[in-house]
């Protein structure tokens, strides 16, 4: 069953306010904007879709190193709110990349 864009947003609001809060005890004003794309911010969700979360931050030199970073956290809410969160840390610069990606977040990203 595909939930309504609002509907899914609106059930996922507990896990995007406290992945917001742990990113702001994480990286404090490095942390600039959350952003959700993918099936959710289409609407197009489905029981059992995965979350997929754009991290923008002031400089992200080593995504890989921001993954490992956020690992934690992110099993964390993973088990509490019984979902899949697809984490991406990006660079606030290289938001404006034209990459395939980036494009689609550009066109159906919703920042919360």
């Amino acid at each position: 069953m595909v939930m309504e864009k609002r509907e899914g947003l609106e059930k996922l609001r507990p896990v995007l306010e406290e992945f917001k809060r742990e990113l702001r005890g994480i990286y404090g004003p490095r942390f600039k904007q959350l952003i959700v794309y993918g099936s959710y911010a289409r609407g197009e969700a489905e029981e059992g879709s995965d979350l997929d979360l754009l991290v923008v931050l002031d400089r992200a030199d080593d995504p890989l190193a921001e993954r490992e970073r956020l690992s934690e956290v992110i099993f964390k809410l993973a088990l509490k709110y019984n979902i899949v969160l697809s984490v991406l840390p990006i660079a606030e610069r290289d938001l404006e990349r034209p990459k395939p990606l980036l494009l689609n977040v550009k066109r159906e990203g919703i920042a919360v």
